[in-house]
């Protein structure tokens, strides 16, 4: 029997924090609020009405003080994030990839961590929400089942020491994500990541997680 045209790679690529984009987004929406507690000068209706009133995009002083609140919680928490980083936490995406020139099908990937911990529920902070930010109207979604050719991810498991999940398909040079999020793995010198993958057409290939910084 011919030996089917399939090899996989698998990579974990780092995902870098832009801390100090970040930080310059926090100045500038500092900025911005003094402009706007500016504006409000004497206007007592802006200043004492019980409610805000956000799509009219209208805000009493109140309201920017408890976004400059909110500004400032979220640098706490990239200070905060930043020293976790400099311990050894390394936000991280794996990249299952079919160097082969056939597709496969049925593709499962396991990842075990050696001399390291997964986060699995730490995240990144996230931007508290702009105070006049217009959310975007509703629309039905479109049904998209007709000509699919993408894959799904099922069996997905996550823990201290492994992450999983299978691929229904992998085409040929396709590269997916092993799971969507980002995840974090709190890393030493002596951690590695190995893998192993079984498919339809690969009884099990295994070896090492090559590391790539983005």
């Amino acid at each position: 029997m011919e030996k089917p045209d399939v090899e996989y790679a698998v990579d974990l690529q780092i995902q870098e924090p832009k801390l100090d984009s970040e930080r310059r987004f926090i100045a500038a929406e500092r900025r911005y609020i003094e402009e706007q507690q500016a504006k409000l000068g004497g206007d007592s209706w802006r200043n004492w009405r019980p409610l805000k009133v956000s799509g009219l995009g209208v805000f009493r002083r109140e309201d920017w003080e408890q976004y400059a609140q909110a500004l400032t919680h979220y640098e706490s928490e990239l200070e905060h994030y930043e020293d976790e980083i400099a311990e050894g936490l390394i936000p991280f995406k794996i990249f299952v990839s079919n160097l082969g020139r056939q597709p496969d099908t049925a593709v499962s990937t396991r990842i075990t961590v050696e001399d390291g911990l997964i986060r699995e529920n730490c995240k990144a902070p996230e931007r508290p929400v702009r105070l006049d930010a217009v959310a975007p109207a509703w629309t039905p979604r479109q049904a998209q089942w007709a000509g699919f050719h993408g894959f799904v991810r099922s069996k997905i498991h996550i823990d201290q020491h492994e992450l999983a999940a299978q691929f229904s398909r992998l085409g040929a040079g396709e590269s997916a994500e092993l799971v969507r999020q980002t995840l974090h793995i709190q890393a030493h010198a002596g951690t590695r990541l190995r893998f192993v993958i079984h498919s339809k057409q690969v009884a099990e290939t295994s070896g090492e997680v090559e590391i790539i910084e983005t």
